[in-house]
């Protein structure tokens, strides 16, 4: 994986061996929005009227519509055709009869996540996939919620070192750990200290192993994204040999 965002238009090919994820953010001018709107259903369009502040409906817009926009593009088919469902915790899943999903037998994986001004989307072929974003406020007790949801491990780890890197430590443990909460698609169901992640942001690759009542139940390769300034981000996959390609969509 190359140390960089590139910026891009999709349709990016996507293949076997390959996470493709997009970043974007939440500044968009107002013919932008329409664009995104549009791509809604008008479900979604319902729901998005019903936020009663503005950021969180513009929020909910652009990144559904971002998210529509595409997976589209990867499916061949107009945003507002794409097929949704949901599993028994609530992790959306592409239904395979939406676009070119159908006419090869692909199903494509997807995660959307979003953190303040950020929108992070992974889209692969090879399984189910985590992505998280997080944006990495100044936050107090930092010792004292790593003692409510991280491991032992990983506790100890924080509380070695400084205080100047806990909170850059805190947060790329935090979305290391959501990626594979999602990734697995259990959500809350799932305990955040039923397995360990570095809290080393340089780590490139790293497997862990999530327990269940005291036995390994799966094993989850977390990846190291790109650096994004004021953001810690994550990627989490079970392939331990995948190729990953990192986009800013340029589309609109």
């Amino acid at each position: 994986m190359e140390n960089t965002w590139a910026d891009a238009i999709p349709p990016m090919q996507l293949r076997t061996g390959e996470a493709h994820v997009w970043q974007t953010r939440t500044d968009f001018a107002p013919a932008h929005m329409d664009y995104l709107t549009h791509a809604l259903t008008e479900k979604e369009r319902d729901k998005a009227g019903r936020f009663r502040f503005e950021s969180d409906r513009r929020r909910y817009i652009i990144a559904h519509g971002f998210l529509r926009t595409l997976l589209g593009a990867y499916a061949q088919t107009s945003p507002e055709q794409l097929i949704f469902d949901a599993g028994p915790y609530g992790k959306p899943y592409l239904l395979p009869q939406s676009g070119s999903c159908a006419q090869n037998n692909v199903r494509v994986f997807f995660n959307l996540s979003y953190s303040h001004e950020m929108i992070l989307l992974a889209v692969t072929l090879d399984g189910e996939v985590g992505a998280d974003v997080e944006f990495m406020r100044p936050i107090a007790d930092i010792d004292v919620i790593a003692q409510h949801f991280f491991s032992q491990e990983e506790q100890a780890n924080l509380v070695s070192l400084p205080e100047e890197q806990k909170v850059a430590a805190f947060y790329t443990c935090w979305s290391r750990k959501e990626a594979v909460i999602k990734a697995v698609g259990l959500g809350l169901a799932m305990p955040l200290d039923s397995f360990t992640v570095s809290l080393q942001a340089d780590t490139p690759r790293h497997t862990v192993c999530v327990f269940a009542n005291g036995a390994p139940q799966s094993w989850w390769n977390i990846y190291a994204l790109p650096p994004v300034q004021d953001y810690a981000l994550a990627l989490a996959m079970q392939s331990s040999n995948i190729t990953i390609k990192c986009f800013i969509w340029k589309s609109i």
